[in-house]
């Protein structure tokens, strides 16, 4: 019945509730869930009812359309004082009238007003407070920014959000510094190529990252960066050879290993190193016969 009346009908059956009757019968209606309107809270405290009003507002025992949050923080503030019902709405968490006042960001953190701090964009606040779940994803774009930049960047790896850093351009240096002091190597391989000038065999090398090297195929690399011998525990034959270290090589661990078309191969680098004793060992004499000749003639 009273939203059939409309917001000027309401306040024209209420003007007349209030100045007919009584003032506990009045609030008995606020309290039973007759809405407050600005104009309602008006005439009331024309009427002198200032102590109830503020009585029935702190209690938080009114009802009122969502519609009128604007307005009826306008009121509120008149009637308390800004910094009076700013302390109040974070008492009792009132985010919709929170939301129509210049509240400081971080007097909202102080009273875990994420949400609010979330619906006005305050990034950073919400960072600086560990909130950074709160964090919409729909606008990673203007916060991973701000995340990379702060003491709080492992949460872009804890979350894949890492993959998003190379939109940043003008930021390269300091993602590419959170790989490495986060140590989070396996993910800054998945994104070598955007980082492909900055080092990143030299960075795994630096922190002993062989296995991740080899499984990069890096055997150049780990060959001519002092790891021979870690090359040679990895059973690397075929790198040991290609790189100048035949000598090293276990020929009949290589050619045990190898399958029979890649045997074939195995001779020829055997024949190629010297490796007489072994192609002996095996029966190729004719092979044997070459290998000590090309000794004979290094």
């Amino acid at each position: 019945m009273l939203q059939s009346l409309g917001f000027d009908g309401y306040n024209h059956l209420m003007a007349k509730v209030i100045y007919t009757e009584c003032r506990s019968d009045v609030f008995d209606r606020l309290n039973e869930g007759y809405p407050v309107t600005p104009l309602v809270l008006q005439m009331m405290f024309e009427r002198g009812w200032g102590r109830e009003i503020e009585k029935l507002i702190r209690n938080g025992s009114f009802w009122h359309h969502e519609d009128w949050n604007k307005a009826l923080t306008i009121w509120f503030q008149g009637f308390f004082g800004d910094e009076e019902f700013i302390n109040l709405c974070l008492h009792k968490g009132w985010t919709a009238f929170l939301t129509h006042m210049n509240v400081d960001a971080e007097h909202l953190a102080e009273h875990e007003q994420w949400d609010l701090l979330v619906e006005r964009g305050e990034w950073q606040t919400l960072i600086n407070h560990n909130q950074q779940k709160k964090l919409p994803r729909d606008k990673w774009k203007e916060w991973i920014p701000l995340v990379l930049q702060s003491e709080k960047r492992e949460f872009l790896f804890q979350n894949g959000w890492y993959t998003f850093l190379d939109e940043f351009p003008k930021l390269k240096d300091q993602a590419f510094a959170a790989f490495v002091e986060g140590k989070h190597w396996k993910e800054l391989i998945e994104c070598r190529e955007v980082y492909s000038g900055y080092g990143i065999r030299e960075e795994l090398l630096k922190d002993g990252q062989y296995e991740l090297l080899l499984e990069m195929k890096e055997h150049r690399f780990l060959a001519t960066h002092g790891q021979v011998g870690f090359l040679v525990k990895k059973k690397c034959w075929g790198a040991l050879v290609r790189y100048g270290y035949a000598t090293l090589v276990d020929w009949n661990e290589y050619y045990d290993s190898a399958d029979g078309k890649h045997r074939k191969t195995v001779l020829k680098q055997a024949v190629e190193a010297g490796a007489v004793n072994f192609l002996k060992s095996k029966g190729y004499r004719f092979l044997a016969f070459k290998a000590h000749f090309r000794n004979c003639h290094k």
